[in-house]
C-alpha cells in the first residue's frame, strides 16, 4: 500500500531524482466528492421541488498545481508543462415553448460607412437624376388596386422570345438613370431580348393607353448588356438582383422617368411601423394576372424568422387585408416615399420569383424576403460608374 503524504511535495530542481520521482508519482489532490448528498445537482434529484441549478461556464479547476507542472518543466522541458484544466461546461440552448418572435430593434446604418463604399462617378449619376416624382398626390396605402395612368413611370417590362417567336414578358425592372435598368439576377436568361418603358395596359395591337383625356405611349428598347450581382446564389435566393444596360438613352416624359435610389443613409433605415411600401406591376405569370398596372401596399415585417434566412435583407407582409394576387413582377421595384412633404419615391427591394399571394390567408400573413437595393448600392454605383 502506497501511502500518499498529505501536502504535494515539490520536485527538488537540484535533483534529478527527485524531478523523476515527482513526475511518475504526482501527488493527488483532494476534489470534493461528486457522489456527495451536498452536491446542487444530487439535490436536484433527490428534491424534485428544488430549482434545477442554471448551467453555465464554470470556472476552470486543476487537476494538479500549476506550479507543480511549471518546475515539471524547467526540468524536463515544456513538453512537460501542461497544465490541464477540467472541461468547460456551456449552456444548452432550450427548443421548449420556441414561439414566433419579434425583432424589437431596429438595426441602423451609420451614415460614414454607408456613404465610403459608393463609387463617387456612379452616385454621381444617380444623384443627379431629377428622380421619383409624379405630378399628383399619391396615396402609397391604398392597396390591391390599379394604379393610375402616369402614377409609376418608372415600371419597366422586360421583354423574352417564346415558343414560335412569340414575345412575352415575365419579369419586371425599373429605371434608374437613362441608361440603366434594375432588376432580379433570376430575370436574366438568354431569352431576354429588350425593355420595354411607357406601358400601362399591356397589348402588342396598340402602342397608346388613354384615359380619359390623358394619353401615353410606350416605347421598346434593345439591351447593350446584362449584368448580374457577383454574389448571387440562386439555390438560396441570395443577391437577386441585376442591371441592364440599354443600347440608346431614354428620352423622358410623362410617361417614362426615373425611380430614385437610396443614396442617402437615411433611405437605408426603413422604418418597422406605419410605413407603407408600395409593390407594383401587372402580377406577371401569376392566378389574377392583369394587363393593367396595379399596387399593393405592404408594411415591414418584424417576424424575426424571415430575418434569419437573410438578416441584410427585407421582410414584408401585408396586413389587415384579404388574400390576393400580388401585383409585384418578379424584378420589379418595392417603393417608398421618404418624406410625405416631398413625394419623392425610392426604391428599397427587388421583388422576388414566388411572391405570389398578398395579404392574409385564414388569417395568417405571408412573410416574404425580398432583395435590399440599399446593401447592393457599392456594387451599384461601381457598376453604372464604369468601374465594373
Amino acid at each position: 500500500e502506497v501511502k500518499v503524504p498529505a501536502n504535494p511535495v515539490e520536485p527538488n530542481i537540484n535533483d534529478p531524482g527527485d524531478e523523476e520521482d515527482a513526475y511518475f508519482n504526482p501527488p493527488v489532490i483532494d476534489h470534493p466528492d461528486i457522489n456527495d448528498a451536498e452536491d446542487e445537482e444530487e439535490r436536484y434529484f433527490k428534491d424534485p421541488t428544488t430549482p434545477k441549478p442554471i448551467t453555465t461556464t464554470t470556472e476552470t479547476i486543476p487537476y494538479f498545481d500549476e506550479e507543480f507542472y511549471r518546475r515539471l518543466g524547467l526540468a524536463f522541458g515544456n513538453k512537460y508543462n501542461r497544465y490541464p484544466h477540467q472541461p468547460v461546461v456551456t449552456p444548452e440552448n432550450s427548443t421548449e415553448n420556441k414561439t414566433e418572435i419579434e425583432i424589437t430593434e431596429e438595426v441602423t446604418t451609420n451614415s460614414t460607412d454607408f456613404m465610403k463604399n459608393l463609387n463617387p462617378l456612379g452616385l454621381h449619376k444617380l444623384s443627379s437624376e431629377k428622380c421619383g416624382f409624379v405630378h399628383f398626390q399619391n396615396d402609397p396605402s391604398v392597396s390591391n388596386t390599379e394604379a393610375h395612368l402616369l402614377e409609376l413611370p418608372w415600371l419597366a417590362l422586360l421583354r423574352y422570345t417564346g415558343e414560335a417567336k412569340n414575345i412575352n414578358f415575365s419579369c419586371g425592372g425599373s429605371l434608374i438613370t437613362e441608361r440603366w435598368v434594375l432588376t432580379a439576377a433570376s430575370c436574366i436568361k438568354k431569352s431576354l431580348i429588350g425593355v420595354r418603358l411607357g406601358e400601362y395596359e399591356i397589348s402588342e395591337k396598340s402602342k397608346k393607353d388613354c384615359v380619359q383625356r390623358t394619353c401615353t405611349e410606350y416605347k421598346d428598347f434593345k439591351i447593350a448588356s446584362t449584368v448580374k450581382h457577383p454574389q448571387y446564389k440562386p439555390e438560396r435566393d441570395i443577391k437577386d438582383i441585376a442591371l441592364i444596360k440599354l443600347k440608346e438613352r431614354v428620352k423622358k416624359s410623362k410617361s417614362i422617368k426615373t425611380i430614385c435610389l437610396p443614396t442617402k443613409a437615411e433611405y437605408f433605415n426603413v422604418p418597422y411601423d406605419n410605413t407603407s411600401l408600395t409593390i407594383s406591376g401587372w402580377g406577371l405569370n401569376k392566378e389574377g394576372a392583369t394587363k393593367v398596372m396595379k399596387k399593393h401596399a405592404l408594411n415591414r415585417s418584424k417576424t424575426q424568422a424571415c430575418h434569419q434566412a437573410n438578416p441584410k435583407g427585407l421582410c414584408l407582409a401585408t396586413i389587415n387585408e384579404k388574400s390576393s394576387t400580388c401585383s409585384g413582377d418578379p424584378g420589379g421595384p418595392v417603393s417608398w416615399i421618404v418624406d410625405d412633404s416631398t413625394q419623392f419615391v425610392t426604391q428599397i427591394g427587388v421583388v422576388p420569383f414566388g411572391m405570389d399571394k398578398c395579404g392574409a390567408t385564414d388569417g395568417v400573413v405571408s412573410n416574404y424576403y425580398v432583395e435590399s437595393v440599399a446593401d447592393s448600392m457599392d456594387w451599384i454605383t461601381k457598376v453604372i460608374g464604369g468601374d465594373v
